[in-house]
């Protein structure tokens, strides 16, 4: 069966990587002065240089899960188009994250009962998580099924 490896921004691998591994990159969500920004848009060059004079000048950050709804409808796209999950998310020992975009996967597999939907908590994040992800990417590319990356 084909399946499709999800992550979150939070693995930090540049889009040329993330194209070229056929990747699905939820963007994770941080605020700052009543603005809301994703750490990751497909196409889009993240301004790295803005966000870090952002915080030398003392700004304040706070962060959220990405957007559950997103998730949700990307799942239901990737079952839809008879493809599997394995969900490779941010450390749930540092976010959220990884629990709630695990519980949307859970649910839906309900809805498509013969879908397979596998999540792995990294227990990671940024160069250790985006290892994690390259190297599970490179396995499938060599014909790894699902059950053997996991």
């Amino acid at each position: 069966m084909s399946y499709t490896i999800v992550t979150d921004s939070s693995c930090n691998l540049p889009e040329s990587l993330i194209d070229e591994l056929e990747l699905e990159v939820l963007p994770l969500v941080f605020m700052t002065d009543g603005e809301e920004y994703q750490s990751y848009l497909k196409g889009q060059v993240t301004d790295l240089k803005q966000f870090y004079t952002m915080m030398r000048e003392g700004k304040v950050f706070t962060t959220s899960l990405p957007n559950l709804s997103d998730a949700q409808a990307l799942f239901e796209n990737l079952f839809k188009q008879d493809q599997d999950i394995l969900y490779l998310g941010f450390s749930s020992g540092l976010s959220g994250t990884y629990e709630g975009v695990r519980n949307i996967g859970k649910d839906l597999v309900e809805q498509y009962p013969n879908r397979t939907f596998v999540s792995v908590d990294t227990l990671a994040a940024s160069v250790g998580q985006g290892l994690i992800v390259y190297y599970a990417a490179k396995m499938r590319q060599e014909g790894k099924t699902l059950e053997e990356v996991e």
